[in-house]
C-alpha cells in the first residue's frame, strides 16, 4: 500500500486497495463462474497481475483513489481538476486493457469512428468484470439494469453485440443462481 505522511491519504489509499482487491476478486470469480477457468489476477510473487493491474500504475492509481475516495471529504466528482486528472486515467486504462469496449473503438481520420470485433477472451473478461458488481451484491438483476441502462451508450461491433447481449443474461442468472436470490424473489 503507498504511505504518505498524511493520514488523510493513507485512509484514502487504504479505501481504494480494499476496492480493487475486492473488484479484482470478484471479478475472478465471474470469469470462472462464465467460463470455468481461472483469470490469475496476481503472479507468483502475490502482486496485481492481469485484470486491472494497470489501476496500480502511476497514469491511474491516485487520479483513481483521489476520484473516487477524495482525501479532503469532498464529493465524488465535485471538484473538477480531479475529474480531469480521473477522466485521463480512465483513458489511459481503457486503452491498456483490452477487456474494455472502448479499447475497440477506432477512430479514423476520414471514416469517423468504427467498432472493432472483439476476441472471446476479452468478452469474457468484459462480462465478468460488468458481473463483479452484482456478484458483490448477490443479485443477478443489477447487471442485468446496468445493461439496459448502458447498452445503447457503448460503440460494440455488431457481431460482438449479440455476444455480449446473450453472456450478460447468462453472467446475470450464474450470479443469481450461485446465490439463489432469483428464486428467493419469486417466492415472495
Amino acid at each position: 500500500m503507498k504511505q504518505t505522511t498524511d493520514p488523510k491519504k493513507n485512509e484514502m489509499y487504504r479505501k481504494y486497495n480494499a476496492y480493487l482487491k475486492t473488484h479484482r476478486e470478484a471479478v475472478r470469480d465471474c470469469y470462472k463462474l462464465l467460463t470455468g477457468v481461472d483469470l490469475n489476477i496476481y503472479d507468483a510473487d502475490g502482486r496485481p497481475y492481469g485484470h486491472d493491474a494497470s489501476k496500480y500504475s502511476k497514469e491511474e492509481y491516485e487520479a483513481y483513489a483521489e476520484y473516487f475516495y477524495p482525501s479532503d471529504g469532498s464529493k465524488v466528482g465535485s471538484d473538477p481538476d480531479r475529474k480531469e486528472a480521473f477522466d485521463k486515467a480512465w483513458l489511459h486504462h481503457q486503452k491498456n486493457n483490452p477487456h474494455h469496449w472502448q479499447y475497440y473503438v477506432l477512430i479514423n481520420d476520414n471514416d469517423g469512428i468504427e467498432a472493432l470485433r472483439m476476441p472471446f477472451s476479452d468478452v469474457f473478461e468484459m462480462i465478468s468484470d460488468w458481473g463483479a458488481f452484482a456478484y458483490i451484491q448477490k443479485d443477478g438483476d443489477k447487471l442485468r439494469s446496468w445493461y439496459a441502462a448502458n447498452r445503447d451508450k457503448q460503440i460494440i461491433n455488431e457481431l460482438t453485440r449479440k455476444f455480449v447481449d446473450s453472456l450478460v443474461e447468462t453472467m446475470a442468472g450464474l450470479i443469481d443462481e450461485r446465490f439463489k436470490t432469483h428464486c428467493e424473489k419469486e417466492e415472495n
